[in-house]
């Protein structure tokens, strides 16, 4: 498979994101939730997920009360304890959430990168070309949509103060993800996928695309706009695959 068609193919799922995120409910719905339309279908579990999204970024895990959740997603208290068995089981199955949300939009980013690299060993452009690709994939979802903020509150919160529920997060999405990083960046580096040199230019890169994610505010104040559009994007994407090669092909003095 060529270079060309493997930076092709993977960073096709940065823009199949924006089509999926349709999908989703958005946060604006529950500042004026009706409930009604949430004991509709079954939807009571999926309308505690959602409000549970909104106040435990906002409030954290100790300051969110049932009651508090209750009236945000218009179910009754005892719905908690019977969809989740107690606050903490809503909590995780927020992460869960948040997990199963960015898989729909990196899934199939890791799915082909492991079938290549079982296919034959990557070259360097090989594993470069994929690398751009990956990190452009991750930072288009924490600027496509109004969700991630959301997110950032809940994952911040975790990295300053780890509950199980990251042990969660680590597990399905940190893992993986920082494997492939280390790998990729071994074969464009030359050096042992798991030196220190390579985890830590891995985790040098990895906060450039979460910096998106945390200082998404500032971002958009500092364009004048409410939300980024094509042409932002597409920067965006030029500075993070400038910042790659500036940081990867360079080795360290």
């Amino acid at each position: 498979m060529g270079v060309a068609m493997i930076a092709s193919t993977l960073e096709g799922c940065v823009w199949q994101a924006s089509e999926k995120q349709v999908a989703a409910m958005s946060l604006k719905s529950l500042e004026t939730p009706d409930p009604k339309r949430m004991g509709q279908r079954g939807e009571k579990r999926y309308a505690l997920i959602m409000a549970g999204l909104q106040l435990f970024g906002k409030h954290g895990l100790e300051a969110t009360t049932t009651r508090m959740l209750a009236e945000t997603s218009g179910a009754n208290v005892a719905a908690i304890p019977y969809y989740f068995g107690s606050k903490e089981g809503l909590y995780r199955a927020v992460m869960a959430y948040i997990l199963d949300r960015i898989d729909d939009h990196v899934g199939d980013t890791f799915t082909k990168l492991q079938t290549m690299q079982q296919e034959a060993p990557l070259s360097r452009e090989q594993a470069l070309a994929s690398y751009k690709a990956l990190m452009t994939t991750l930072a288009g979802i924490m600027v496509e949509s109004d969700e991630p903020k959301a997110w950032a509150q809940i994952i911040m919160r975790e990295q300053a103060n780890p509950t199980e529920a990251y042990e969660i997060f680590h597990r399905r999405h940190m893992k993986r993800t920082l494997q492939a990083s280390h790998q990729l960046v071994g074969v464009i580096t030359g050096l042992d996928p798991k030196s220190l040199e390579v985890k830590m230019r891995t985790h040098a890169m990895l906060g450039q695309i979460l910096g998106f994610l945390v200082s998404r505010e500032t971002l958009l104040r500092s364009l004048n706009v409410k939300k980024l559009n094509k042409t932002h994007l597409q920067v965006m994407h030029k500075v993070l695959t400038n910042n790659i090669d500036a940081c990867l092909l360079k080795p360290i003095d």
